[in-house]
């Protein structure tokens, strides 16, 4: 019985316009990892192609939250993202 995980994410440079409601550019590279176990288990890492977008992001005290719309220079084409986070 093979069991697998895989975590996916990027590394991308954003530059913001403004403090609490803020558009922001932004371009990177998708990045993943998995891990499986089984008869055919291993470990693997790996990057996908670079992307670009426009993006609009809530900068609170604590939280944060953005959505935005990236275009996939290798996919060719347009794809939404959202996401939020904590400050420690």
């Amino acid at each position: 019985s093979q069991k697998s995980a895989s975590l996916g994410g990027d590394i991308d440079l954003k530059y913001f316009f403004a403090d609490k409601w803020t558009p922001y550019i932004e371009a990177g590279l998708g990045l993943g990892i998995g891990a499986g176990v089984g008869s055919e288990g291993g470990l693997g890492l790996g990057a996908s192609g670079p992307f670009g977008g426009l993006g609009l992001m809530f900068r609170g005290s604590k939280i944060f939250a953005y959505g935005a719309c990236d275009y996939g220079f290798d996919a060719k084409k347009f794809y939404p993202v959202v996401g939020f986070g904590v400050k420690f």
